[in-house]
């Protein structure tokens, strides 16, 4: 039985879920806080990929506040629920 070959994209789509969830070298938490008291844990996320998703996050994270920022910080968004957030 021969062995299928993946592509170099689905080799990159693999690596990178195994980034997200190992967390690894994540650079911000989010805090749902839309009444979410039983599901309320921050949500690891990168940067760069919620700037490459959403120009209200591309534009928080190219502020002189937030580029300083020399510890990963949790953000807490007030309005959206988690299961916004963790989608």
């Amino acid at each position: 039985m021969a062995m299928s070959r993946q592509t170099s994209v689905e080799l990159f789509t693999r690596g990178l879920v195994n980034v997200f969830k190992e967390q690894w070298k994540v650079v911000v938490w989010l805090k749902p806080g839309h009444n979410n008291a039983d599901h309320n844990d921050p949500i690891a996320a990168h940067k760069i990929i919620l700037a490459a998703r959403s120009k209200v996050f591309k534009s928080m994270f190219e502020s002189d506040e937030i580029k300083t920022w020399t510890v990963n910080e949790t953000i807490t968004i007030s309005d959206l629920k988690r299961l916004v957030l963790s989608s």
